[in-house]
């Protein structure tokens, strides 16, 4: 295999079993980030419990390996050791510790840790061999990192940063597989950008690369960190979103529609004068039958249904479940009457109403309901869409509005203020 962390774990087990320790632990260097990351071990479970990132300022032996490439023994007995090293290890249970570098081209990449429960003798021939082969797993490491990162660039279209058609279809198809054996509910979103060739045609394909860019950041602002979007072709994305059925997936569409008309375009493009608008198709997939190409296929004809229907004004759903070639019916995609809540103290908190600067707060006397990936849910007293802007350009999250009381909203802000 070529996977770093399987990688990672066979190289753990094989040092562990030569060199006679209870464990061993493979890290990766982020040197900008001042951390290692956690890729391997041994045993291999412990991979599961263990931190995926360690800061290493802290931990004077620990920068020794890896700045100058040193091998360092730490015995937790020795009064000479480092100190945070020592703490460290007794609190996890070890006695001693040998980290070697991991080093590839002349450059550290990251280290192996050879812990034991009990005293070791490290003889010369002993390290010896742990050296080699610490050599050896750079290298292999090296390659499977280079093979990963070739991979991810394959998978990825250049533009947007989004997921390629090739990697959706892979994707989609496990998540039908995990969605079957579950059965919870699996939904795609087609989205088209309106009118895109006369784009091109008429401002050249630079500026319809502005275009795309612009709606794959307007895309990635309003998802959930499990939502998979991709660039399918052209000006088409289509979004993956697992364990959502077609009432979640319609509300993600509305708010992404919600953010187009509230987020001002990029200057070349308002300067043009035209105006953008987008399509979007919904698709479910509720029951174990179909498959992904049949998802795929049911949420662009959805997507198109909405074109014909005036573009970006609509909505389409198409679910399996409304019978066996699916029913289409329209929503409007224009800002639906946000809902009211009654009660906003009963679902506001402290840690939510930090998520927004307080100064606008106060001005737009707002209170921070909820919060779910990318997307804040504000009660406001009254329909304000430069204040929703203004509070998603300040937070960088999607805000999908409620409206409360505005005496019951002040006197929930300001409880959360005193507390």
């Amino acid at each position: 295999s070529l996977d770093p962390r399987q990688v990672a774990d066979l190289i753990a087990s094989h040092m562990a079993r030569a060199m006679g320790v209870d464990e061993c632990a493979i890290s990766y260097w982020d040197r900008a980030g001042g951390r290692v990351e956690s890729l391997g071990s041994f045993p291999p479970l412990l991979i599961e419990a263990m931190e995926p990132y360690y800061e290493v300022s802290g931990y004077v032996a620990t920068m020794r390996v890896l700045e100058r490439q040193e091998t360092v023994l730490i015995d937790t007995e020795d009064d000479d050791a480092d100190a945070a090293e020592v703490a460290l290890m007794r609190a996890e249970g070890h006695r001693a510790l040998a980290m070697l570098p991991l080093v590839a081209k002349g450059q550290s990449i990251g280290l192996v840790e050879l812990f034991s429960n009990s005293g070791i003798a490290w003889s010369d021939e002993r390290l010896g061999l742990a050296r080699t082969m610490a050599i050896e797993a750079a290298m292999a490491l090296e390659n499977a990192r280079l093979y990963e990162d070739a991979r991810k660039l394959a998978d990825r279209d250049p533009l947007t940063g989004f997921y390629n058609h090739r990697f959706l279809h892979e994707r989609l198809g496990e998540e039908v597989v995990r969605t079957q054996r579950a059965r919870h509910p699996l939904s795609v979103l087609m989205l088209d950008v309106d009118d895109f060739k006369l784009v091109n045609d008429t401002f050249g394909h630079l500026f319809g690369d502005r275009v795309l860019t612009w709606t794959a950041e307007l895309i990635r602002s309003t998802l959930r960190a499990s939502d998979i979007p991709a660039r399918y072709g052209g000006d088409e994305f289509a979004i993956i979103l697992p364990e959502a059925d077609t009432e979640v997936a319609t509300r993600v569409a509305r708010r992404i529609l919600e953010k187009a008309e509230t987020v001002a375009l990029p200057g070349e493009l308002r300067d043009a004068g035209l105006p953008l608008s987008l399509s979007i198709g919904v698709a479910t997939f509720p029951r174990p039958a179909g498959d992904a190409n049949a998802l795929v296929e049911a949420a662009d004809s959805a997507m198109y249904r909405a074109k014909q229907a005036g573009g970006g004004i609509r909505i389409w759903e198409h679910a399996f479940a409304d019978g066996p070639r699916g029913a289409m019916r329209p929503a409007r995609a224009a800002l639906p009457p946000a809902p009211y809540l009654s009660d906003p103290a009963r679902l506001a908190t402290r840690e939510l109403q930090e998520l927004i600067p307080t100064a606008l707060a106060q001005e737009f006397n707002v209170a921070v309901v909820g919060h779910e990936g990318q997307v804040l849910t504000i009660a406001f007293p009254s329909p304000n869409p430069a204040a929703v802007d203004t509070i998603s350009k300040a937070t960088g999250f999607a805000v999908y509005p409620v409206f409360s009381n505005p005496v019951d909203l002040e006197a929930t802000r300001r409880r959360l203020a005193a507390a």
